[in-house]
């Protein structure tokens, strides 16, 4: 009975409620006309005001396939994600790589209308990627075939998919490596004033992007 409590308490709970709110998200979208859309979009709106845009953009998608895609990369990564940093911060860093990866769209394209949780997935893709400099050898590793997987879908996606949010990716990724070194790991090993340093540097970048 321990044994299993515990096992259910080291499941990735952040990304199964992440999941679960995404998936309602969108059937009351598509229930209400797209209504959610309509007001939670990226747009040049943000610029006057509706900031909210940053974070609910990330939980609207513009369709069956769309949302399907990015739940199965959300699948893949944001297990091994939220198991490095533990799940307040990976929640953190999920909702705060999806706002930078909106904010350089809307920076690159502000006249154009996105949606998807794709930035915060690339944000995901980052900070992954940021661990895997960090910490892990040099040679291919199981994570790797997931970034691999992520990226051929990305890749299938922007050749059937019109209006593909490229920006966005990039900014989420940004984002995301951003948020590595101001996140750390949930079990940080020495290096105290290197850490100090690297979260300070992050915080201001991320802030000169908000600003």
């Amino acid at each position: 009975m321990r044994t299993g409590l515990r096992a259910w308490l080291e499941e990735p709970r952040g990304v199964t409620v992440i999941m679960a709110l995404t998936v309602v998200v969108f059937i009351g979208d598509s229930l209400a006309g797209l209504a959610l859309t309509e007001v939670g979009a990226k747009s040049y709106r943000i610029w006057a005001g509706e900031l909210h845009r940053l974070l609910l953009a990330t939980f609207l998608h513009g369709g069956i396939l769309h949302l399907v895609a990015n739940l199965y990369a959300l699948y893949i990564f944001g297990p091994v994600t939220e198991r490095i940093l533990g799940t307040n911060r990976f929640v953190v860093l999920y909702v705060l790589s999806g706002a930078v990866g909106f904010l350089v769209s809307l920076l690159a394209s502000p006249g154009t209308f996105a949606v998807g949780a794709s930035a915060a997935i690339f944000g995901l893709m980052g900070y992954t990627l940021y661990f895997r400099l960090r910490r892990l050898p040099r040679r291919w590793l199981p994570i790797d075939t997931g970034f691999l997987q992520i990226f051929v879908i990305n890749f299938l996606l922007a050749q059937t998919v019109p209006n593909i949010d490229h920006w966005g990716h990039v900014g989420g990724l940004m984002g995301g490596l951003l948020c590595g070194g101001l996140l750390g790991f949930e079990r940080p090993v020495g290096g105290g004033r290197r850490r100090l340093r690297e979260s300070a540097v992050s915080a201001l970048l991320l802030a000169s992007v908000f600003f």
